[in-house]
């Protein structure tokens, strides 16, 4: 009889256990599902939660080759052509609001005049020819430096057979002018420059932290960094987030309908 007490004591005090589980499991879900989520608060706000692989190597466009840097230099940095809101594979105006070419070998860019940097200064041609230079220089050491090589000279300079870079094809006409010389007809020449390699660098921000060549100088952290793309860096935790928030110097900025994008960094795919 002892032992038959002992045993429905024990059942009981499992069933107790089970129930107390069970209420406790309710009310977590209840509570779950009544209390906001990172994604509804973020979606209520206006920001993209983007995972983006693994942490940046670094923001300069110049000096990046992956894949992480890629997406964030697509909110940060505009090159002469961009991508449309229709179509990402398309060639739709960006810096350049459009350009001509009668044999797709010397190609005529119109810089638009609202273009401007995050601290509101113009985007002149004048940068172009200057962030080609710096991205072409042999001693800057830049891995994709040989993206440019389609334009006469760049290789020859890049590798040292030349020096003096007026003989390379890029030059400003004026200040809302760009010419480019290609080596020969590239009627895909448009596409190509939508690669961030191709983007302009803020030279007046540059050169307050070190020379041209000089890598990864203190431009490209919070507070110094200034952009030309949709979105400017506002914070980057490392390996925790990188936050860039509304450019309102962008020319376009009124399309833009995100307040703020937060790159996560996950490099595991089952993460």
């Amino acid at each position: 009889m002892d032992l038959n007490l002992r045993a429905m004591s024990a059942w009981i005090t499992r069933a107790i256990l089970l129930c107390s589980l069970i209420a406790g499991l309710a009310w977590f879900h209840q509570s779950r599902s009544t209390r906001p989520q990172r994604i509804d608060l973020a979606r209520a706000e206006g920001r993209l939660l983007m995972g983006n692989g693994a942490e940046p190597a670094t923001l300069d466009p110049q000096l990046a080759t992956g894949s992480p840097e890629h997406h964030l230099f697509d909110a940060l940095f505009e090159g002469l052509v961009a991508t449309t809101v229709e179509n990402p594979d398309a060639n739709g105006p960006g810096v350049a609001s459009h350009w001509d070419t009668s044999d797709f070998q010397t190609w005529v860019f119109h810089l638009r005049p609202e273009a401007r940097w995050s601290d509101g200064k113009p985007v002149t041609a004048l940068d172009f020819v200057w962030s080609f230079q710096r991205i072409l220089s042999p001693n800057f050491g830049a891995e994709y430096a040989q993206m440019l090589y389609p334009m006469v000279g760049a290789q020859e300079f890049n590798e040292g057979k030349i020096t003096d870079f007026s003989k390379v094809g890029v030059q400003a006409v004026d200040e809302r002018t760009l010419r480019i010389t290609l080596n020969g007809p590239a009627p895909y020449f448009p596409s190509m420059l939508k690669h961030y390699s191709w983007h302009p660098v803020p030279r007046h921000v540059i050169e307050k932290f070190g020379r041209m060549t000089d890598r990864d100088t203190k431009w490209t952290r919070v507070g110094n960094i200034v952009s030309n793309g949709p979105f400017k860096l506002k914070e980057w935790r490392y390996t925790h987030s990188i936050t860039v928030e509304r450019n309102p110097h962008y020319w376009d900025a009124s399309t833009v309908k995100l307040n703020e994008i937060v790159f996560v960094p996950i490099s595991s795919d089952a993460t």
